[in-house]
């Protein structure tokens, strides 16, 4: 038998200064069924070694995630059709690979970042308030050198991963006015 256990979570502060993540909306205050557009843009610290994955369809990506269930289903919307980024880029959204946006390189507080982004676009189905949850984006870092296995396949070395967090939003959906 083992007694009740006590937890403390703790943000990890280290991986802020490492990567960003900001969620922009076109307006804050919208009408039910006027678009509600989306960005996030996100990066990491040029200077590290992102760690590499390989899928199981033998696709390769960087192992950078980012956490926002809300980009696929936010309550009380609908999504709207939009194009596919046209990108090589290949990352983490919600446990799944996609491509996403790369603008180079940002400068941002005396350091240099790959930035990268996801649009997207829902519709308002109904009047109240839209809380979208702060993002979150978690990238893995190689800290060791990488080996070779047995038959000469690479093995990643040691990883550390590192975590930013994004601002969380509220969109006000009015309903439509009456007349005008």
């Amino acid at each position: 038998r083992v007694g009740p256990l006590s937890l403390r979570v703790v943000t990890d502060v280290k991986g802020e200064e490492l990567g960003f993540v900001d969620v922009a909306v076109g307006s804050r205050r919208v009408y039910v069924n006027e678009p509600i557009r989306m960005r996030v843009d996100f990066g990491v610290d040029k200077g590290l070694r992102l760690a590499q994955g390989v899928a199981r369809n033998g696709q390769s990506y960087f192992k950078v995630e980012l956490r926002a269930p809300w980009l696929e289903e936010l309550e009380g919307t609908v999504p709207l059709e939009g194009e596919a980024e046209q990108s090589n880029v290949v990352l983490v959204l919600n446990s799944r690979l996609v491509r996403v946006g790369y603008e180079g390189e940002e400068a941002r507080d005396g350091r240099t970042f790959h930035h990268f982004f996801l649009e997207r676009g829902v519709l308002p189905t109904r009047t109240g308030i839209i809380e979208i949850p702060r993002p979150l984006l978690s990238f893995a870092v190689a800290s060791g050198p990488d080996r070779r296995g047995f038959f000469g396949e690479r093995i990643a070395g040691d990883e550390v991963e590192y975590f930013a967090y994004g601002e969380p939003l509220r969109i006000d959906v009015l309903p439509l006015p009456e007349s005008g």
